[in-house]
């Protein structure tokens, strides 16, 4: 079984709200998505903690799975424009046989290819490891701010 914990750092989350969904408890505000949520569970955890903050987690539900699960949130970008955005993040993984890590995407408003994307993938996680930070940091948004107001 593979599980991933988180706690967000960068004020994106208030891990003390969260609503129950069916038997797990993802974090208020939070969607289940990727590309097999099925073969995945969510939620928030009481048993692991990371400076206080309770943690939220990802778990395969078998061995071997294809395909990803992940936890989002959209928001927009109104107030980014034309300004760099960081993802700060705390990490702890177990067994993890493929790899794991966040991710920040900024979509354009009828475009279907990103504008600007990190999934960690060049930086991996795998294994297990110990709460480690971690950021995402995309300068895009003065192409953004380009391509919104169609310069």
């Amino acid at each position: 079984m593979t599980k991933t914990y988180s706690t967000i750092f960068a004020a994106i989350l208030s891990i003390s709200s969260f609503s129950t969904l069916g038997e797990s408890t993802m974090p208020k505000g939070w969607l289940q998505a990727g590309s097999n949520t099925i073969d995945f569970e969510m939620g928030m955890d009481d048993t692991v903690s990371f400076d206080g903050s309770r943690s939220a987690y990802i778990k395969s539900l078998k061995p071997e799975v294809e395909g990803f699960a992940t936890m989002m949130q959209t928001a927009s970008v109104d107030d980014y424009l034309g300004k760099r955005v960081q993802l700060s993040i705390s990490i702890k993984t177990e067994s993890i046989s493929g790899w794991a890590g966040a991710w920040l995407r900024i979509d354009g408003k009828d475009s279907k290819a990103p504008l600007a994307f990190d999934n960690m993938q060049n930086r991996a996680i795998k294994g297990s490891t110990d709460w480690k930070k971690y950021s995402i940091i995309l300068d895009c948004l003065n192409k953004l701010h380009k391509w919104l107001m169609g310069c």
